[in-house]
């Protein structure tokens, strides 16, 4: 075994385990666990009969207008490969900062 990997099994073995969000006092529902979760299902159960009811239309194809963003310069810039290349590399970079924050 190297000496950097067992150092690190040293150092790992000498951390205490981390109180996951254990900060502040203890909150309790108002209402029992179950009815809770009751709740929240009928809540999404019945967000999709609303989206049922308006949506019973099909997909049209000319129903409305369409513009091609590609015949202005800026709609090119955008589509463009660096474009999209420092685009991607932010998301990643935002999403590993948003991860490692927390």
């Amino acid at each position: 075994m190297q000496p950097a990997v067992a150092a690190a099994f040293a150092v790992a073995g000498l951390t205490r385990p981390a109180d996951a969000h254990g900060f502040g006092q203890r909150y309790d529902l108002p209402i029992p666990l179950s009815l809770w979760v009751a709740g929240a299902a009928a809540a999404v159960a019945l967000s999709f009969v609303i989206i049922g009811l308006f949506a019973r239309g099909g997909a049209r194809r000319s129903g409305y207008a369409r513009v091609n963003l590609l015949q202005w310069r800026f709609g090119r810039a955008l589509a463009h490969e660096r474009t999209r290349s420092i685009a991607r590399a932010m998301s990643v970079r935002i999403c590993a900062t948003a991860w490692t924050a927390f």
